[in-house]
């Protein structure tokens, strides 16, 4: 009897799932709103105050650092070994970059050591690696480079014209572009250019603003490194420009291997397609990262519960232990004048309130202010009225509501297959 029911509810999801094209637009404004630091510590999350009072989301910056709790909020992994990535290096080759040529493919070799370069393994990476100046030369592409001391040696065959002061980034980030179009094999892996510069041409069709911004527009992060530039100086502050947010480097500055890497881990932490990312900025010291998926169809309390698993693993009911939390829930349900169920409940009046699949907590996690408890109702419901998110208890067994499913976002340490990815797309 499980079978038809499980039939009906999912086909009621994937019926959202197509309706979701406003969701989907949000989601990319999002998305390039925010980064993470995608290390896992020594970091020590700073407790939200309590109580708050109701906040708008204007641009759903995190104002909070998750609250630690049994479960925690869930973050973006960085094992640089388990990388999936699809990553094109565009290696400046003008006389302004002279003979940093060798120093760039030092701290190129130096940052892809460790990461998996074997086709044969889902959750491996590729690189290909393009030069430039006037015109761009394709040294390997997707299916040349099987390890890292076969690239380095392309690295450092790289000859630097001391002639030519022209250079053409655009059409650089143009051939990038061409190379992801026709490698399309891998719909659960994501992007990444890295642009090594030592030279940037303002106007003009090599202007390389217009085309960046194309990519990054289309879900392609760019990373760039500047060379040959006082700290801070222009060239930095130009390649800022075409970068992803705080993805821009100068090669004099500290650890900047390591922060580069950091860059790489936190494209490899996404959410699947349809899915909505609750996600910490880049460089902001926090690292928490989730998927949040808000399906409107009306159902009761236990269905709601038991789909949320089946569309994803280790899905639940959605959390929110967090001001933070909320408000990004806030901007996702804004408008709608929902009622949906949450993962906050308790067994009974009088006895304590617990997340699902956590215990029961000696305190309330949900931020006071935004909770109107009753003595009637055990299970919790997320409700929103013009732009205001509150939450209340209602009847777990009556009561027909949306609901939202929280998942653990994909990182190098939770591979989301092809296969996983392609339901939602």
């Amino acid at each position: 009897m499980v079978g038809p029911l499980l039939v009906l509810l999912l086909g009621a999801v994937f019926a959202s799932v197509q309706g979701d094209a406003a969701g989907n637009a949000f989601q990319n404004v999002y998305e390039q709103l925010v980064h993470v630091d995608t290390t896992r510590g020594p970091q020590t999350p700073t407790p939200t105050p309590f109580p708050v009072t109701p906040t708008s989301c204007q641009s759903c910056t995190p104002t909070a650092v998750p609250v630690p709790s049994p479960r925690g909020e869930g973050q973006c992994a960085c094992s640089f070994n388990k990388l999936w990535l699809d990553i094109v290096v565009l290696m400046d080759r003008s006389k302004a970059m002279g003979s940093e040529v060798r120093a760039a493919a030092a701290g190129l070799n130096t940052l892809f050591k460790g990461i998996n370069l074997d086709s044969k393994a889902n959750q491996s990476s590729r690189i290909a690696f393009l030069t430039y100046s006037r015109d761009v030369t394709t040294v390997g592409d997707f299916g040349r480079y099987s390890s890292v001391g076969q690239l380095f040696r392309d690295m450092l065959s790289v000859k630097p014209d001391a002639k030519e002061v022209t250079v053409d980034l655009a059409n650089a980030l143009l051939e990038a572009q061409r190379i992801f179009a026709k490698n399309i094999d891998r719909p659960n892996v994501q992007r990444a250019v890295i642009v090594v510069a030592a030279e940037y041409k303002f106007g003009g069709a090599s202007d390389p603003k217009k085309v960046s911004s194309e990519l990054r527009e289309s879900g392609i992060s760019i990373i760039t490194l500047a060379h040959r530039s006082a700290t801070g100086g222009q060239l930095a502050k130009s390649l800022a420009l075409i970068a992803s947010e705080n993805m821009n480097f100068e090669n004099k500055e500290a650890n900047v291997t390591r922060k580069m890497a950091k860059a790489l881990c936190y494209v490899n932490c996404f959410c699947k397609p349809n899915w909505l990312a609750y996600k910490a900025p880049f460089k902001s010291g926090a690292s928490y990262g989730e998927c949040l998926y808000h399906i409107e169809g009306q159902a009761d309390r236990p269905s709601a519960q038991e789909v949320c698993p089946l569309i994803a693993t280790n899905g639940h009911l959605v959390h929110i232990k967090t001001t933070t939390k909320h408000e990004r829930l806030l901007s996702i349900v804004k408008g709608t004048g929902d009622r949906f169920h949450i993962g906050w409940k308790r067994e009974g009046a009088g006895q304590l309130w617990k997340w699902d699949g956590e215990q029961a907590q000696q305190q309330q996690p949900l931020p006071t202010g935004l909770w109107k408890e009753s003595a009637a109702g055990n299970c919790g419901v997320g409700i929103e009225s013009s732009g205001v998110l509150s939450y209340e208890n209602r009847d777990c067994e009556k009561g027909e509501y949306g609901y939202v499913c929280q998942a653990p976002i994909c990182d190098t340490d939770n591979y989301c297959s092809a296969e996983e990815v392609a339901v939602f797309l």
